[in-house]
């Protein structure tokens, strides 16, 4: 019997007032994904929804993650994926008989993406009422209101290359994770990856994935801001400046461009890093620390005598804070306004740790 009463605006007046963009929708299977109960109608007795697939493979293309959080039996809920032929589409699914926050919050960590940027579906206000508890900041939606959800502001996410390919690279990610239990040293695994990262000033072709980079990143934004297309161009094409944008890839896959960093030339003595971002499913793989090393030797050589870092401490982007000051690399000094400054005397020599290759192109 179903004992409470539910108006499809209900949850609209309780959304997360947050603008972050979507990163990630986990989906609900029974009554959700398809019509029916699995553990009840059989394989036999239930049937998709309509145009669920063409939302899905819609979210695919835009590099929006599908994800799976469902009481269900694995075996036989995977089986129904594969059978329907949707299988390949989500990434860390989380079938099991836990409780959906607490699937939601593993799936976060795994994917290493931050709770404000995803949507769960369920068809089901009790779930979704236990996701909006204990996860207040992700926002919820009844499957029925779907159609009209996905048309907001906050699924339209600029869509690269690297966009259409980010399932793949999370589904990599995975692989890589399970490999990593496998040896007590995090450093040795990171080495046995054989990981290889390309710098270059960005061409036209790639100026959109380093503004996608700038939208779309809380965590790993030293800055803290998001500059325009108009505005990376500029300094881009500036001599004041010189811009870096950082492709990685290994052993298992590619990952793609996942940094993009603004250097600041003007002051002749210090070499002033002015925008960094960097992509989380890249994140806690010293490929940052690597990259600083890098640009320390490259400048040392070039007449700037220190290299300076201003961080804006934010809610979001304390992982990046941590990046930098565990690197080993800088001195750092509070400031005022809550920011804090990293400083790197040139003088300082710096011994690469051989976690990777890089190559300027």
């Amino acid at each position: 019997m179903e004992l409470i009463s539910f108006k499809s605006d209900f949850l609209e007046d309780y959304l997360p007032k947050i603008s972050k963009k979507v990163k990630c929708v986990v989906w609900d299977l029974d009554g959700t994904l398809w019509d029916g109960i699995l553990a009840e109608d059989g394989i036999q007795g239930i049937k998709l929804k309509e145009n669920i697939v063409d939302i899905i493979k819609q979210l695919d293309s835009k590099g929006i993650i599908n994800s799976i959080c469902s009481k269900n039996y694995e075996v036989k809920a995977i089986e129904v994926l594969k059978q329907f032929g949707i299988y390949e589409y989500f990434v860390c699914p989380a079938i099991n008989w836990n409780s959906k926050s607490q699937n939601i919050k593993h799936i976060a960590k795994t994917l290493d993406i931050g709770l404000d940027t995803f949507v769960f579906v369920d068809d089901s206000f009790f779930e979704l009422n236990e996701v909006k508890i204990n996860c207040p900041v992700v926002r919820t939606c009844d499957v029925k209101d779907f159609e009209n959800f996905v048309k907001r502001d906050f699924f339209d996410v600029p869509v690269t290359e690297d966009s259409k390919n980010r399932r793949k690279s999370y589904q990599e990610i995975a692989i890589r994770n399970k490999d990593a239990t496998q040896f007590d040293d995090i450093t040795e695994f990171l080495k046995s990856c054989n990981m290889t990262a390309f710098v270059h000033a960005p061409n036209d072709e790639e100026l959109l994935r380093c503004y996608e980079l700038i939208q779309r990143t809380n965590q790993l934004n030293i800055s803290a801001e998001r500059l325009t297309l108009d505005e990376i161009k500029h300094f881009i094409s500036s001599k004041d400046y010189d811009c870096y944008r950082i492709k990685v890839k290994d052993k298992y896959g590619d990952y793609g461009l996942v940094g993009f960093a603004i250097f600041d030339k003007r002051d002749k003595e210090s070499l002033i890093l002015k925008h960094f971002v960097f992509s989380c499913r890249a994140a806690r793989k010293k490929i940052e620390q690597c990259f600083f090393e890098y640009i320390i030797n490259k400048y040392e050589g070039k007449g700037f005598n220190y290299l300076i870092l201003t961080c804006k401490r934010t809610e979001k982007n304390q992982l990046m804070q941590n990046v930098l000051e565990e690197s080993g690399l800088f001195e750092k000094k509070e400031l005022s306004d809550g920011a804090f400054l990293l400083t790197h005397n040139m003088e300082d020599k710096v011994i690469p740790q051989n976690i990777l290759t890089i190559k300027e192109e």
